[in-house]
């Protein structure tokens, strides 16, 4: 029979090498030879392909199929499921082909292309079914197909094909997140095989190995930790200590260990784990580089982004060089830089990232892939972040009506998108479509994944966050109750998870008027984050900035001023995007004991920091200049009230208005207030007084930006022979005058120049 696709290709481990040649041709079989011949007489090229085992005929054949990095079709002789080992190249002429074939040339070959040279290529036909069937429905997500091969290779009487089929539905099962019928097929394969092949076999560890995945996506940690220590001792015992089975195993277990929040065991097994990789297999071989992501994924959670940045960086650079740009591997290492940039509040970067990434997946697997609505639900998270919630509901929206319609509304990835959608109708007050999303989101979880499960309760952790935020505090409580205990039972006192509700049931104690309950739920979180994360991680500050709000609002404001100034000083350090809300919360402090200087300095400091990550036109920045200028008129009325018009405050408040109207590029505007300042400090406290040649300064910073530069230079050498007088000519405030006196007298001659030239 003809069939003209192509050969399936695969390159894995370095090990095993497979083949692909377009077009060929199958000619003939022969079952005592027990060889399939795919030949192509316009390539000039010739494949013979061997059984592995010539007692088996079920191993000779393969399994014809397009691939790529993005397949889109696959044409299936599904009763073969094999896979080549490339054995060896050599040449014949046209002549010898078809002796060795037994068949007669064509009529049209004439005797000088009898001698034609034709590349003969041998390979072994391995049994790859198994391994090929998860690929197919990993690459395509056609499950329904992959389940058909699957039954129908199970049917062939053999006992092996039966319980390789069991575990390959319970795979097939895990990546659908079907966990239920996942459990019901790996206990049912490990009981066979240990029957028929003993507690030790390897494939029954391969099953042990399976079931402690399940039961570690499920949150059954205390299930899969045993199970995966057994498979690492076997394969050590086995295979040594270096051979991939062990090393992956390996990799398991302190992923596992890093969802449980012991991320101190993690990582001298993920570091022991890529060492062994980068020694065997090379730095840039796939496996060594998953370890350098899983690295840098560790550390990503521990905070630590200094050292997480490089390794997301380094594992694309490896991938880029091996794979090229638009490989998939390089893909989704760019999405998971990306979503540190977003964690660390670089929004500008992980959003560019995260378009490229989009497009790149639409253009490769189209709108309605799985990694295609990853990302877009990653980008419509960004959104929410940056306060963009009109963007992030529209594509939130789109992501969810997408899963729902392809994968159901009961899988995990469409109930955290439910989950996530509800959360934006939450920032935005929508809180009947958020209550509405939430409870879908906690019932099916509970039904889906269990009562204990970790997203079951992040579910009754939102479910109370909206009865906070409508300030139904006595049914927020008990559910912030359950959700401590549920957390505490499961991880511990030290987990992530565990800190977090202690530090939101502190804050729904602290509105019931707990106050002691309070107070002690934050000290115990900040002393537990302390110790499990370091003093500097972004959630120990976060939890450090609860406690100081929480004295704030009690008036305990010494003890709020320090602990705000240490979580600011550590913030900058480690340019954590919070900084700036904590600056404004000391500002308020500030206000709050009249000291209106200090207030202001952090307000613009605050601004400073918005506007370079947000950018000069954002609705964000634009708010907080607003609020800058609101916070400076309402200290110009404090001031008048209390001491009147002309006092040295008030006009010092007038001062830092107009000042800000020059920041903002409001020249008419901070001239006309600067004019106003300047005639009254020359009244109040006299002309030489510094505070008025402050202001006669900004007035000609104003002048300057508006390019009168005659009456810049006036108010500047005013400037210049008062600071030279009181602060002397070497004093940095007098020489960055004389510069500024030095760039007029220059700008002025040229502008004489160009009249001269022009009369």
């Amino acid at each position: 029979s003809t069939q003209s696709t192509w050969a399936y290709s695969k390159f894995e481990d370095d090990v095993w090498n497979y083949v692909a040649f377009d077009g060929f041709t199958s000619t003939c079989y022969d079952n005592v030879k027990s060889f399939d011949i795919l030949y192509e007489w316009g390539n000039n090229t010739l494949l013979v392909i061997r059984p592995e085992d010539p007692n088996n005929p079920r191993c000779c054949g393969i399994n014809i199929a397009s691939f790529s990095a993005f397949p889109k079709e696959k044409e299936i002789l599904f009763p073969l499921g094999m896979q080549l080992r490339l054995h060896k190249f050599y040449e014949m002429t046209k002549k010898e082909v078809a002796d060795y074939l037994k068949i007669d040339l064509d009529e049209n070959v004439n005797n000088e292309e009898e001698q034609d040279k034709v590349v003969v290529v041998e390979a072994i036909s391995v049994d790859g079914f198994w391994r090929f069937s998860t690929e197919l429905y990993r690459d395509d997500g056609d499950t329904q197909l992959v389940e058909e091969l699957i039954r129908h290779r199970m049917d062939s009487g053999q006992e092996l094909d039966l319980m390789n089929g069991i575990s390959a539905l319970g795979n097939l099962y895990l990546n659908q997140s079907r966990y239920e019928k996942a459990e019901v097929e790996f206990k049912k394969v490990l009981q066979m095989r240990k029957s028929k092949l003993g507690d030790m076999h390897s494939d029954t560890i391969t099953t042990l190995n399976s079931l402690a995945s399940l039961y570690s996506l499920q949150g059954r940690y205390e299930e899969s930790e045993p199970l995966f220590n057994t498979a690492i001792d076997f394969w050590k015992k086995t295979l040594g200590e270096n051979h991939p089975n062990t090393v992956g195993t390996m990799n398991d277990l302190a992923m596992l260990y890093s969802q449980m929040g012991r991320y101190e065991e993690a990582d001298p097994i993920y570091y022991k784990a890529y060492e062994i990789r980068k020694s065997i297999l090379g730095d840039d071989h796939p496996h060594t580089i998953t370890s350098i992501l899983c690295l840098a994924h560790l550390y990503s959670r521990q905070g630590r982004y200094d050292e997480s940045e490089p390794l997301y960086m380094k594992a694309i650079e490896l991938y880029q060089n091996k794979l090229g740009d638009n490989h998939p591997e390089t893909i989704m290492a760019r999405n998971t830089l990306a979503n540190l940039y977003s964690e660390m509040g670089k929004y500008q970067e992980a959003e560019k990232i995260y378009k490229n990434v989009i497009e790149l997946y639409i253009s490769k697997l189209g709108e309605d892939h799985n990694d295609t609505l990853m990302a877009k639900s990653n980008m419509a998270q960004l959104y929410l972040d940056q306060g963009k919630y009109k963007e992030s509901e529209v594509l939130f929206q789109r992501v969810l009506d997408q899963y729902t319609s392809q994968i159901g509304e009961d899988h995990p990835s469409t109930i955290t998108t439910m989950n996530n959608l509800a959360g934006c109708y939450l920032s935005q007050q929508k809180y009947v479509e958020a209550t509405a999303l939430y409870e879908r989101a906690l019932n099916l979880r509970k039904s889906k994944l269990g009562e204990d499960h970790p997203d079951t309760v992040t579910s009754i952790n939102n479910m109370a966050g909206l009865y906070y935020e409508l300030g139904q505090y006595q049914e927020a409580e008990p559910l912030y109750v359950k959700a401590l205990e549920m957390t505490r039972k499961k991880f511990g006192d030290n987990h992530p998870n565990t800190l977090m509700s202690l530090n939101n049931l502190a804050s729904v104690y602290w509105k019931l008027q707990k106050i002691n309950e309070a107070e002690t739920l934050y000290h115990e979180s900040v002393n537990l984050y302390k110790s499990k994360l370091g003093d500097n991680n972004p959630a120990t500050l976060k939890a450090k900035g609860n406690l100081a709000v929480f004295y704030f609002e009690n008036n305990k404001l010494n003890e709020s001023e320090n602990l705000l100034k240490e979580i600011i000083h550590h913030g900058k350090e480690m340019n954590n995007s919070d900084t700036e809300a904590y600056m404004n919360q000391l500002a308020l402090l500030f206000e709050k004991q009249e000291r209106f200087e200090e207030a202001g300095e952090l307000y613009e400091d605050s601004l400073t920091i918005i506007k370079n990550k947000y950018g000069e036109n954002d609705p964000l920045t634009q708010q907080c200049i607003q609020d800058i200028a609101n916070f400076y008129e309402d200290q110009i009325v404090f001031y008048q009230t209390k001491n009147g018009e002309n006092h040295p405050n008030t006009l010092r408040a007038v001062h830092n208005r107009a000042l800000l109207f020059l920041k903002q590029n409001q020249i008419e505007q901070a001239i006309a207030v600067f004019l106003r300042v300047v005639k009254k400090r020359e009244e109040v406290l006299g002309v030489d007084h510094l505070d008025t040649i402050e202001s006669k300064y900004y007035l000609g910073q104003a002048y300057n930006q508006n390019q009168q530069y005659n009456l810049c230079e006036e108010q500047m050498k005013e400037v210049l022979k008062v600071r030279s007088a009181i602060l002397g000519k070497d004093h940095p405030d007098t020489v960055e005058v004389v510069k500024l006196v030095t760039t007029l007298n220059e700008k002025t001659k040229r502008n004489q120049f160009k009249k001269e030239e022009n009369k």
